[in-house]
Order: C-alpha cells, then structure tokens, then sequence
C-alpha cells in the first residue's frame, strides 16, 4: 500500500452482508488532510461473492505526502436494508518510502527492507520500486526518501 505509485486499490472488510445495490462508486470517499476531498478518484466499487468485502478500485493514487481518511459513505446498506453502523473510517498515511505506514521516512523503514531483501520475503508493500521483487533497489528507494513525512 506504501508504495512508489501509491495507492490505486483497496478492499474494506465488512462485518456484515451489504447489499449489492447500495454499492457503488458514491460508496467510498477519500479526504486529504492536505489535499482536501479525493473521492473523484474512485474509478469502482464492487462487491465480491459473500457481500462483506468492497473492493475499491481508484483511477490514480491521490497525492503523496499526506494523510487521508477512507470513508464508506451512508449510501451503502446492509443486506436487511439497514443502514451501516460502527466505524466506517479508516486513516492511512501515503508517503513513498514509508514502509511501516508511520508517516514519516525513518531508519526503520530502511531496516526493513533490507531485512526483507535479506530473507527473500516479497511483501508487495515493501517493494517500493514496484519491480516485482524486494531488492536493494528497493532499500536505495527508500533511502532517497530518508526524512520525508506527511505534513
């Protein structure tokens, strides 16, 4: 998710079957704390098979270097017709290079892929170059991000 490219897709887990025609592209909304409302981004929303998972499809990352709040909106309904309850937000920081979703660039995040370069691991967020694999192009990446955080 925190990667060179930035976030183009997302899947929200529900506890609860939604039903299928309260979902669409109004379902979710995305608000910069910098960069103010993003939802124009949502490119789709569907549904998969058991009704508790919307997956999110965007048409581009909203800008790096700041923090959004991901919002399903009062348009989606459960499969009883109910309006959703409980927490429908959920705050990430979008920043190139930080790997621990901290909001800032820190030796950590170095460590991190290095370690993972190390043990052959391929967490697809720790692949910052999107290369398909993590490498040390991966650590060179984050390290030109050293000290950058979210505003």
């Amino acid at each position: 998710m925190f990667q060179v490219g930035g976030l183009t897709a997302f899947t929200v887990a529900l506890l609860v079957a939604v039903a299928p025609a309260s979902v669409g592209v109004g379902s979710v909304s995305i608000t910069g704390r910098s960069h103010g409302d993003m939802s124009s981004l949502v490119a789709e929303v569907s549904l998969d098979a058991t009704g508790r998972k919307l997956l999110v499809r965007l048409k581009s990352s909203p800008p790096d270097g700041d923090e959004y709040t991901l919002s399903l909106t009062g348009s989606l309904k459960t499969a009883t017709g109910r309006p959703l309850s409980g927490d429908v937000d959920v705050r990430v920081f979008l920043l190139e290079g930080d790997v621990d979703g901290s909001g800032e660039v820190t030796a950590t995040d170095i460590m991190a892929v290095r370690r993972a370069a190390a043990e052959g691991l391929g967490d697809p967020w720790l692949d910052v170059d999107r290369s398909g694999a993590v490498t040390v192009g991966d650590m060179r990446a984050v390290r030109a991000r050293l000290g950058r955080r979210v505003e």
